[in-house]
This record gives C-alpha cells, sequence and structure tokens, in this order.
C-alpha cells in the first residue's frame, strides 16, 4: 500500500505541475481512491492546486501573488455539465452593458442540478422553466436577458428607455437568439414574459410577440410594465 500510494502521489502530482489553468477531478487520475486523494490534498497544502469544492480542484498559472484563481463563469460550467448557463442578477446586467455595478458574488443561474460553491451564487432555475431552456438551448447571452428581465426594477442601471433600446437592437441583430428566447419564455414567469413581448414590440417585431403568452391578468402586466414606463416619454 505504501508504495502504491508514493508511485501514485508522484504521477499525480507531475501532472498537475505541468498543467495550466485547467480543472481537476479525482476520478483524472490513476490509483487507488485513498493515495489520489493524499496526493491531492499534498498538493493543495503545497499550494500547488486550489480546492474548489469537495472533488474539484483548479490548477492555475503562477503570479508573484499566487495562484491566479479560476474564473467564475468557467467554475460553473465545469459543475453544471450538460445544463445551460448563464449570468443573473447584477451579473446578468453588468455582461449585457445595462449596469456598471459589479456584484460582490458573481451570480449565475443554472437549468439542471448544481452544488453549491463558496464565493459564486446559484441560482437554480428548475422545473418547467429549467426544462424550456434546456430544451431551446440557450446560451449565456440569451439567459443574462431573460434574467435581466426578471430582476430589472433591482439592476438595470441605465434609463429604461436606452437599455430597452439597446436590447431590441440585440434582438434585432441575432434573429436565431430571439428565436430561442421566444421558445423558452413560453414558461418564464408572468412579468418576464409581459416584459419580453413588450421588447418585441419595441424591435418592430409585434408579430414575434404575440407567440409569448400574455400575463393572465391586467394587474400582472401594469406591474411588470411599472420599471418601463419611462419608455413612454
Amino acid at each position: 500500500m505504501r508504495n502504491d500510494m508514493m508511485t501514485t502521489s508522484g504521477k499525480v502530482a507531475r501532472r498537475v505541475r505541468r498543467a495550466r489553468n485547467r480543472f481537476f477531478r479525482r476520478n483524472d487520475f490513476e490509483g487507488s481512491r485513498a493515495a489520489v486523494e493524499k496526493a491531492l490534498s499534498r498538493l493543495v497544502a503545497g499550494g500547488d492546486l486550489v480546492r474548489v469544492r469537495n472533488g474539484l480542484y483548479w490548477r492555475g498559472t503562477e503570479t508573484p501573488l499566487g495562484m491566479a484563481p479560476p474564473n467564475p463563469r468557467e467554475v460553473v460550467r465545469t459543475l453544471a455539465g450538460t445544463a445551460v448557463s448563464g449570468p443573473a442578477g447584477l451579473s446578468a446586467s453588468n455582461f449585457l452593458g445595462l449596469s456598471t455595478q459589479v456584484p460582490r458574488l458573481p451570480e449565475y443561474a443554472v437549468s439542471g442540478a448544481v452544488p453549491d460553491v463558496d464565493r459564486i451564487r446559484i441560482v437554480r432555475r428548475d422545473g418547467r422553466r429549467g426544462e424550456a431552456r434546456r430544451a431551446a438551448r440557450l446560451t449565456e447571452s440569451d439567459i443574462a436577458v431573460l434574467e435581466v428581465l426578471d430582476s430589472w426594477e433591482k439592476v438595470v442601471e441605465l434609463p429604461a428607455g436606452e437599455a430597452m433600446e439597446r436590447l431590441s437592437v440585440r434582438l434585432q441583430n441575432d434573429p436565431d437568439s430571439t428565436d430561442r428566447l421566444i421558445r423558452a419564455a413560453q414558461h418564464e414567469p408572468a412579468r418576464v414574459r409581459v416584459r419580453m413581448r413588450f421588447l418585441l414590440n419595441a424591435a418592430g417585431r409585434p408579430d414575434l410577440a404575440d407567440r409569448v403568452p400574455a400575463a393572465s391578468a391586467t394587474s400582472v402586466e401594469e406591474r411588470a410594465l411599472a420599471p418601463l414606463r419611462l419608455v413612454f416619454e
């Protein structure tokens, strides 16, 4: 057992130290579970690896201040696997250029099972909402649009008219994205659907707006559009 652990430790260390800017899991290495885990723990203690969470490690570029940490976006994508993910909250607004604010913790919406991780806020979009996002194969940018429409009054820094104009131009310039968003919007909350319909009408596509289900009550529509009233001025 001792020889096995020494051999495994050397192999793991050599492979890790040759790598740059990549994630590792225990199953990436040959050897017994105990030997591999002990080797990885030694590398973490020695500063050659960063433990992102239990079972996931990062080997970054060495800097004078230590190892460069992984990009939160790449951490989420690695943990999410086949699930779709993209920025949420202030992260989404900043991603789309609708706010200069940077959240204290980066925030990501994930449609699928993903574990919690330190220093990143994970927002889970489950049920039919998550299924629709996966079926539509949304991109990060698509998800950012839906997430901004969901939390507009909390995250958009630009005047409403300017923000809507930016999103309208984006839809006009990317019809494939528009089609994906319309398909996914079928199962988004009412406020998102109302705002999506408004956005499509603002982009000069009432025909596409009609493909997004309307709110079931006028009061719901009025509340959803209240933060966008400046568009009419």
